[in-house]
């Protein structure tokens, strides 16, 4: 009887101990998000607020409403969470701001007199994302109505075209960067760096989302701390020019 007790005992102190772990690790990621979201705002407001001095610019302004997306989207996960169809939807659209941003960068690097093949890439890439939209949409009705065979099928499709966006994105980046001159490479090396993070994360979550077949739960939580270390890269680059 003792030693059943004492099983009992730590197998309780364990099961406490487990749970308090979750908690504090999800408080910790919805901190993530917080600061994050915190973060991209605050930089997006001071960004337009150059437009008084003459500074701001197409690329400027791109930024800054990718990041107020992208805290929006920030705030949905800690809301509602990473898997509600308004979440996805909120991801969608910051993936089609930063491809903007991208796009703003060709326009403004000299050689854009020849931006017309990386325009049919970009809209190539933005109709993948709509695509996305609409298979978060398809997915949330197919989980009220809880088919299990059509949301495995949905996963697999949005993390396929996940990785089509990702893949195209870094490629376009990839191209900009070293397509510019040295001095052009100057300012392009953070807003590069912190495009770079974000989708080479994604591509890798995605990746193993649609092997498995399932999104890996630890890595999708850890998105809020990318995109604080993007935010974070993205302050240096507007400071520094």
């Amino acid at each position: 009887v003792g030693d059943r007790w004492s099983f009992l005992l730590l197998r309780d102190a364990f099961l406490g101990v487990r749970a308090l772990m979750a908690t504090a690790w999800a408080s910790m990621v919805d901190v993530l998000h917080l600061v994050a979201a915190v973060g991209a705002l605050v930089l997006a407001l001071w960004q337009l607020s150059r437009g008084r001095d003459g500074a701001r610019t197409p690329a400027l302004r791109a930024c800054a409403v990718a990041l107020i997306i992208s805290a929006l989207w920030s705030c949905s996960v800690i809301a509602l969470g990473g898997s509600m169809v308004l979440t996805d939807l909120l991801l969608s659209a910051s993936y089609l701001a930063w491809l903007w941003l991208l796009y703003r960068l060709f326009a403004a690097d000299p050689r854009g007199k020849g931006l017309g093949p990386i325009r049919a890439v970009v809209a190539a890439l933005a109709f993948v994302e709509l695509l996305q939209m609409a298979i978060a949409l398809a997915g949330f009705g197919q989980a009220e109505a809880g088919v299990l065979e059509a949301e495995l099928l949905i996963l697999r499709f949005a993390a396929i075209f996940r990785l089509l966006f990702c893949i195209g994105a870094l490629v376009l980046a990839h191209n900009l960067y070293v397509g510019a001159s040295r001095e052009t490479r100057q300012s392009l090396r953070w807003p590069e760096a912190a495009l770079g993070l974000t989708w080479l994360y994604d591509l890798n979550l995605f990746t193993i989302a649609y092997l498995l077949d399932a999104l890996p739960v630890l890595l999708a939580q850890l998105r809020g701390a990318v995109m604080l270390a993007a935010v974070a890269l993205l302050a240096l680059g507007t400071f520094r020019n």
